[in-house]
């Protein structure tokens, strides 16, 4: 579509330059059937342009035009209520566009041509994509590997996964008896000895069944952590690397208050040792900060999290969205069990909200903030500060690009369906950090991050995710596939 309109643009100009005569402001889409373009001669004393002119004005009008009609292409034609809507407008469309450029000479096709040569990556890659993904869902690949790593009954099943974070895994569960009970041992390991163990107990059910309660040990050593400083002018140049090994036990308790509303209460013992970083290319954060008071820059701190959370759920579908929205509400509160120097509490507010536009297109916004605050004489580690910069909050940063107590940001995505089991979005996001960002919030000190990606889903369910995110730090690239940690 994009080379029809880059081609249009030429062809529009070619025909103006031959017959000296212009469209008027009452024109209309050419390819439009009801439509038909108006065309008036104008005042030749107004049409007193250069010959050096009056190709770029054409060719800019002709540009602008093109844009103007530019629209997104309907990958489906059902409606909400599923009844077919006619393609009559799109077989108009297609069979005018066709007719014109069988028409065009062959000096025409020549001047288009480094139109068509542009495009051409781009027509290849999505046409791949596609293809692909529409092999995988006829051909029900997913669901056969589904099934291929699935039990028959349904009793165990092994899973995939991959994470630009934590590298490449596997996800075993099996459940216990008839119940919904099961047992979960996750297993992930990426660049630099990168890894991570879990073990956990599921769905055990409390209080005749009102609530669910989980159980889980979990190992994690991230060996490429990334450090900047602290406040929303970390510098880019002033990059440091260090590894985060972390031990936690875990409980938790969930329940339904009703159809929509949840709540999840947590408790955690953990212990966390920081390590020189194993990334060569940049200087460790351990040796960097040694001397200077750094909170949190030794090893062997141990802590108590408790975390409750309220959830409000009203999506219409819990993978593949369309409607409705989801809000959060987070306590957490952190104390060290062998010591008087760390203990802070915090609270993170999310919300998002799916709007239904047209042709199943989704537009997607999210707020969220956190607020950090030490107890009285006591400190927080660096690595629990809020943080920006990561996929979950402004994608084209590296993860902990900008860091302090508090946090905010917010983002508009626009998503829009290519096949029948992928979609496509852009993205914009905006945020920043403060030590009190109630009083230190300030324009200047936002960050920007915009791209795009695509989704995939199996059976409904996200499977995979692909998002490319650009900021002023550079481009990032992300991949997700059936994400364990």
């Amino acid at each position: 579509m994009l080379t029809y309109f880059y081609n249009l643009s030429i062809f529009t100009l070619i025909k103006n330059i031959k017959n000296p005569t212009a469209i008027s402001s009452d024109y209309k889409p050419l390819y439009s059937k009801y439509n038909p373009p108006v065309i008036r001669p104008l005042d030749e004393d107004k049409m007193k342009l250069s010959s050096k002119k009056a190709p770029i004005f054409y060719l800019l009008s002709s540009l602008l035009i093109s844009l103007l009609l530019l629209k997104p292409a309907s990958a489906q034609t059902k409606t909400a209520t599923g009844i077919s809507r006619p393609e009559y407008h799109k077989i108009n469309e297609q069979q005018v566009v066709s007719q014109q450029f069988s028409q065009r000479e062959l000096w025409e096709h020549i001047v288009s041509f480094p139109g068509d040569l542009l495009f051409v990556p781009i027509r290849i890659f999505f046409f791949g994509v596609k293809q692909t993904i529409q092999f995988a869902d006829e051909s029900n690949l997913f669901k056969k590997l589904n099934d291929l790593l699935t039990a028959d009954d349904g009793s165990w099943a092994i899973m995939p996964s991959y994470s630009s974070r934590t590298g490449g895994g596997l996800d075993y569960f099996h459940f216990v008896s008839d119940t919904l009970t099961r047992l979960t041992f996750s297993v992930s390991a990426g660049l630099r000895r990168r890894q991570g163990y879990r073990l956990g107990y599921e769905g055990v059910t409390l209080f005749e069944g009102r609530a669910a309660a989980e159980f889980e040990v979990r190992y994690r050593l991230y060996s490429d952590e990334r450090f900047y400083g602290i406040g929303p002018d970390s510098n880019f140049d002033n990059e440091t690397n260090y590894a985060h090994e972390q031990v936690s036990v875990s409980a938790s308790v969930s329940s339904k208050l009703d159809e929509n509303i949840s709540f999840n209460g947590e408790a955690v013992v953990e212990r966390n040792n920081i390590l020189g970083g194993r990334n060569s290319a940049t200087p460790s954060t351990t040796t960097i900060y040694r001397d200077t008071g750094l909170p949190g820059m030794v090893t062997g701190l141990k802590f108590t999290r408790l975390n409750l959370e309220i959830i409000h759920d009203y999506r219409n579908n819990r993978g593949r969205t369309t409607n409705g929205g989801i809000n959060r509400v987070r306590l957490g509160i952190v104390n060290e069990i062998d010591g008087d120097k760390f203990g802070f509490w915090q609270i993170s507010l999310d919300t998002r909200k799916y709007f239904h536009l047209f042709y199943n297109r989704v537009l997607v916004v999210r707020a969220h903030g956190t607020f950090t605050e030490p107890f009285l004489n006591r400190s927080i580690p660096f690595y629990y500060l809020s943080d920006l910069g990561h996929q979950e909050t402004i994608r084209g940063f590296r993860r902990g690009r900008f860091r302090d107590r508090d946090m905010a940001f917010a983002s508009v995505e626009y998503r829009f369906p290519v096949a029948p089991a992928l979609d496509s979005f852009i993205f914009l996001d905006a945020g920043q950090v403060a030590k009190n960002l109630v009083k230190d919030f300030s324009t200047a000190d936002l960050q920007y991050g915009y791209g795009w990606g695509v989704n995939i889903f199996s059976e409904n369910r996200l499977a995979a995710q692909f998002v490319i995110g650009k900021s002023t730090d550079g481009f990032r690239v992300y991949f997700n596939f059936n994400k364990v940690f």
